[in-house]
């Protein structure tokens, strides 16, 4: 049996198998000639196929928009529609999409005979046409709920406008005509404002209504004009839902889905292309590929019948040479002759020969290294060791330890904690981490699964080369850095009769560390706990620490006194109530005192509201606020100032005075806006320096502008004249009138998704959201407090101090 197997291979190895083998190879590659002609052929023929099938799918999908067009165009006007609830564009449209499905089903059979990959296309055209007439169908219900003339809402809407007219008989007649032509500018033009005018007239009518004398026709006339308005808004919600013209609503949504399915079918159109084109290359390709390989395994064979046995003996004797000429050195090769017969087997052994005598020369030169880098170790460890001796204090310690460390092993964090027993924590001072140092980090002692606790507390060597498989086993196990580190050593440092602290190194590679790497630590260890110990740091640091804290806290209790003081000087809110119906002061210093403060002052019928920004924030802010305050009752009481541009001025030379701005460069000033409530004239006067005024009245929205600079500060050659106006909140239905004032501090706070300012724009809007939804001014403080907390989040900090004043007046 093994003699046959034998034969057998001799006979593979034969100059007449090889040749029999060329010309096997290229039969076998003119069969693969013919077959791949066929494909092509057969591929052509399917994407031919394809393209057809595609060409009726565009067409089905414009087939199905005309349909819906003209169903919207035609049959939603038409009254027979809404007799015979039933339309033959709403079937055709029907039998349309089935026919597109079955079309759909037969491109996704055809097309996985070509391409798998175009299949998710076809699907998505599948699920696209499935929501495509589930929009159609809501679109035609709520075309049916809306109704033409006098069907749907549009015909309740007629008879309850006609059963109106024959109720009303004290009532204006000319306002219900006036309904009227507005709810046929809105049916006709489909614009919102016509809307909005027949909401008001109504509102008028309503009104005019509920002031004549009760009786049963004015009941009933109440109760049809409210069926009316409620009927005529239920009818705007549906259009809205329909969509107005083609840019909204469910009309919108058929577009935007007829456009995806168009998109879909270009880009299979596109593909189907590609994979034609791809197709036919791959065919001229293969085809110049087979006949290459053809002509080169001809070429071949001729070649091993001329050159079979010199040119492997030629190579192998060249080979030989070249490993002796380079003295066997690593990496030097004997080249591999795979004739398969008995001089390929001779390379083989060769190679296997010339492989151990590299490996024996390189175990020697490995041993003579290592000896030598020993001994170099030993004289840098010495050396080391006499400069971390010398030094005393901890920082230069730590970075020549350090930079000694990183001669002899990877190191990609480095850290040495000092044990602190009064507070019972470990303090790692210049922990470094990819080059960056931390100045301090610190971990408590009850931290019992930090390794650096159980290094120091249990004097323990701690060597780990998988950390994170570490991890798995046990979870709870902590390290220094923000990283995890892959390998890492913690080392105990500790002198004969104290316990010093820990050296940790971490490296983000696996198996970075071994017994040679600790056995360096070890050494070094006593020279670090030494020079730790003489540089008495732990007295040091407990000193710097106490000093540390008691200024702390006496800073704290200074500002916190101070907080005292300005909350003293500031009026109670409470004087307020006498002069206006409800009112809010969200005030949110950014510090422990603030730069903004309000003022209130009643002064007769007349009463001074002041809400102002002084220059800077915290301590300066707060000296500037109680300078300002102090100015005020100056102003007002004593003097009797109370219109506000008058003590905006008297304000301004007060502190150019006070701080000598005519002969120093002293820039202090503020920002602020006065207004003086008027319950005789039921009047608002305003002034403003830089700050302005945003009122509410009737649902609408206003801002009046404060002069464009500020009290105090220094504005050369420009004469301090400010500006006085005027603002009446007296309404005959005492409707009430809402007033702000606010310091920067809120549109300019940072927050949001995107980190950009809240901005005045936007601080406006929501004055006029908590009017139209709150009249009590305590919800609209809730609601402002909670829109700023929900701005800045948990990212970003309070850039300044926040004042908003509002308040509510009904004339």
């Amino acid at each position: 049996m093994k003699s046959d197997i034998s034969n057998t291979l001799s006979n593979r190895r034969t100059l007449k198998f090889r040749i029999l083998l060329a010309f096997t190879l290229f039969f076998v590659l003119t069969l693969a000639l013919i077959a791949l002609t066929l494909w092509f052929d057969k591929t052509e023929s399917q994407i031919d196929k394809i393209m057809i099938t595609l060409s009726k799918i565009n067409m089905s999908v414009k087939e199905i928009n005309s349909l819906e067009k003209d169903f919207i165009s035609y049959e939603a006007i038409n009254p027979e529609f809404y007799e015979r609830n039933e339309s033959i564009y709403i079937n055709q449209h029907k039998e349309m999409i089935d026919r597109l499905k079955k079309e759909l089903e037969e491109l996704k059979r055809d097309i996985k005979l070509v391409s798998s990959d175009i299949v998710n296309q076809i699907d998505s055209i599948y699920l696209s046409l499935d929501k495509y007439e589930n929009t159609f169908d809501s679109l035609v219900f709520y075309i049916k709920v809306r109704g033409f003339k006098d069907y749907g809402l549009e015909g309740k809407m007629r008879n309850l406008i006609h059963k109106l007219e024959d109720k009303i008989y004290h009532a204006d007649p000319v306002k219900v005509l006036t309904i009227r032509r507005y709810e046929k500018d809105y049916i006709i033009r489909k614009e919102t404002v016509y809307a909005h005018k027949v909401r008001q007239f109504i509102i008028a009518l309503q009104n005019e209504i509920a002031n004549l004398p009760v009786t049963k026709e004015t009941l009933i006339a109440e109760e049809t004009l409210q069926n009316y308005f409620n009927t005529f808004i239920e009818l705007v919600r549906t259009d809205e839902k329909i969509g107005f013209h083609n840019n909204s609503g469910l009309r919108r949504e058929l577009t935007m889905i007829s456009n995806s399915i168009s998109s879909h079918i270009q880009q299979i159109n596109k593909k189907i292309a590609r994979e034609a084109a791809a197709a036919n290359m791959g065919v001229k390709i293969g085809l110049f590929s087979i006949i290459l390989l053809s002509v080169l395994l001809n070429i071949i064979a001729v070649y091993f019948v001329v050159r079979k046995l010199a040119q492997p003996i030629i190579k192998l004797s060249r080979s030989i040479h070249r490993v002796i000429e380079d003295n066997f050195e690593q990496g030097s090769q004997i080249e591999q002759i795979d004739t398969g017969d008995e001089i390929g087997m001779l390379s083989k052994d060769l190679n296997f020969m010339l492989e151990k005598v590299q490996e024996r020369t390189a175990e020697v030169i490995q041993q003579k290294e290592e000896t030598e880098h020993a001994y170099e170790n030993i004289k840098l460890l010495s050396k080391i060791g006499q400069h971390i001796t010398a030094n005393l204090d901890l920082e230069t310690t730590i970075q020549t330890v350090y930079k000694s460390v990183k001669t002899f092993m990877p190191v990609d964090a480095f850290g040495i904690g000092i044990y602190e027993a009064h507070a019972e924590q470990i303090r790692f001072r210049n922990f470094i981490e990819n080059e960056e140092i931390t100045p301090s980090l610190i971990v408590k002692i009850f931290q019992e699964n930090h390794l650096a606790v159980r290094c120091t507390t249990l004097q323990d060597e701690i060597l780990i080369d998988d950390f994170p498989q570490e991890l798995r086993i046990h979870k709870y196990l902590q390290t220094l850095g923000k990283q995890i580190p892959e390998s890492l050593i913690y080392l105990p440092l500790a002198t004969m009769d104290k316990l010093i602290g820990v050296i940790a190194i971490h490296a983000f590679e696996k198996n970075a560390y071994e017994d040679y790497h600790l056995n360096i630590l070890r050494n070094m260890a006593i020279y670090i706990s030494n020079a730790l110990e003489n540089s008495n740091t732990y007295y040091q640091i407990e000193v710097q620490h106490k000093e540390i804290e008691k200024k702390n806290r006496n800073i704290t209790n200074s500002l916190n006194y101070a907080k005292r003081i300005q909350h003293a000087v500031l009026p109670h809110a409470e004087q307020l109530n006498q002069s206006v119906n409800d009112y809010f002061i969200l005030f949110k210093p950014r510090d422990i005192v603030s730069g903004d403060f309000y003022w209130f002052a009643n002064m007769g019928h007349r009463t001074i509201i002041v809400a102002a920004d002084c220059t800077g924030h915290g301590v300066p802010g707060a000296f500037m606020s109680m300078a300002g305050c102090a100015y005020l009752n100056q102003i007002v009481y004593l003097q009797g100032v109370t219109s506000p541009d008058k003590i905006l001025y008297h304000l301004h030379q007060n502190i150019k005075k006070e701080f000598k701005q005519d002969n120093k460069e002293n820039r202090d000033g503020m920002d602020l806006a006065i207004c003086v409530v008027d319950k005789q004239q039921k009047v608002i006067e305003f002034a403003g320096a830089k700050n302005p005024l945003v009122y509410i009245q009737d649902g609408e929205i206003y801002e009046i502008e404060g002069d464009k600079m500020p009290v105090g500060g220094i504005i050369r050659g420009l004469e301090r004249k400010y500006t006085k106006h005027t603002v009446s909140y007296a309404s005959p239905n005492q409707s009430p009138s809402f007033f702000y004032m606010f310091s920067d501090g809120y549109p300019d706070q940072f927050g949001g998704e995107e980190g950009k300012k809240f901005m005045k724009k936007r601080l406006k809007e929501l004055f006029l959201s908590i009017t139209l939804e709150h009249q009590q001014m305590r919800k609209q403080k809730e609601i402002l407090d909670i829109t700023l907390k929900e701005w800045v989040g948990d990212t970003y900090d309070q850039v300044d101090d926040i004042l908003v004043v509002g308040f509510k007046m009904i004339g």
